[in-house]
């Protein structure tokens, strides 16, 4: 599609995984952590617009990852983590569709709660504030896998 030669314009990261193709994002997906490696997307003023509403969508596996990889929100659930958009619905307000896409679980990384409500939130605020100044805005996001030391006092990053 035309938003998708827009997002790959200047290239995409290489990791030899399955990218996976959506109306306004691109992703990798992990299958072993279930998660996205990475995400890129395209802002502009105009994607910002529309009617669109995250009141209509709501949290679900990935219909294109197989059962046996996608994440499930029972994942989250009395984890302590929150979900975390990648591609930001807030993004696309200028289709329902490419709205509901950023709501599958492939998109989504656990992110402590003061970070996704603040720090995160103030970084999307950001980058669509970029597109009152430039035409294209190009956003390519990932998790960071933070190790914590186990009893040993060696830092491992483990999943369960």
């Amino acid at each position: 599609s035309a938003a998708q030669r827009i997002i790959k314009l200047y290239g995409l990261p290489v990791d030899g995984a399955e990218t996976r193709y959506y109306t306004n994002h691109i992703l990798s997906y992990d299958q072993s952590k279930r998660t996205p490696r990475w995400v890129a997307e395209h802002l502009s003023a105009e994607k910002l617009l529309g009617k669109a509403d995250r009141k209509h969508c709501k949290f679900k596996p990935d219909p294109n990852v197989p059962e046996l990889f996608t994440a499930h929100n029972e994942d989250y659930l009395g984890s302590g983590w929150s979900r975390g958009h990648m591609a930001p619905a807030g993004d696309n307000k200028f289709s329902e569709q490419s709205m509901v896409e950023t709501f599958y679980l492939s998109n989504i990384v656990p992110q402590n709660y003061e970070n996704n409500a603040g720090f995160w939130n103030r970084l999307e605020m950001y980058c669509r504030e970029l597109t009152e100044r430039f035409r294209d805005v190009w956003v390519i996001s990932g998790p960071l896998t933070l190790p914590q030391p186990g009893e040993d006092k060696k830092k491992t990053v483990s999943y369960k």
